[in-house]
């Protein structure tokens, strides 16, 4: 079981690697100034709020640049007692996790957590089928999820988003409640 959920993991994670080796092999197309670009507008936004958080700014002012010329309304909002707590969760990742505070850098981060969100996503998967005692069953799916058309373009290279980890949240709750449901005392 535990060979066949390592298959399953670097499965997910090799084919949205390749995905981004492909493109990092397409400068002309794919890049600006030596930055992998992005397939989504979410991407910019997340990694804008990540530039921002880093620099020390408000999430308010971030905001208020993106409703210009609207920004009177964005800025009256009160803001949160704590700062991390303004920000989207995924560009507080990115931030914390990147060597500086660079686009180049940023974009290589969020890249970065594709793969590491896809791979999560897979071993959720397999722990929601594992919760109910199928855990050969749940390694199958984890391939056959994390793969899945419907999951992959929205968690493809470029695709910087809380979408990649929509999946395996869902999984990792119903397992969580399996086993809840389970435990004898």
């Amino acid at each position: 079981i535990l060979s066949f959920l390592i298959v399953a993991v670097s499965a997910n994670i090799l084919v949205r690697d390749h995905q981004y080796q492909s493109w990092q092999s397409q400068q002309a197309t794919h890049s600006l100034d030596g930055v992998v670009m992005f397939s989504t507008t979410d991407a910019s936004y997340f990694l804008r709020a990540a530039r921002v958080f880093g620099d020390g700014d408000t999430f308010n002012e971030f905001m208020a640049k993106r409703h210009f010329p609207n920004a009177v309304r964005a800025t009256e909002t009160e803001p949160y007692d704590d700062r991390i707590r303004e920000f989207p969760l995924l560009s507080v990742m990115i931030s914390n996790l990147a060597e500086d505070n660079t686009i180049r850098a940023l974009s290589d981060t969020a890249h970065w957590l594709i793969l590491v969100t896809a791979g999560l996503t897979a071993i959720a998967i397999a722990v929601a089928f594992g919760a109910t005692g199928y855990w050969l069953e749940g390694c199958v799916a984890a391939i056959g999820g994390g793969l899945s058309t419907s999951y992959l373009v929205r968690s493809s290279a470029g695709r910087i988003d809380t979408d990649q980890l929509n999946l395996g949240f869902v999984y990792l709750l119903l397992g969580l409640s399996v086993m809840v449901a389970r435990a004898k005392d």
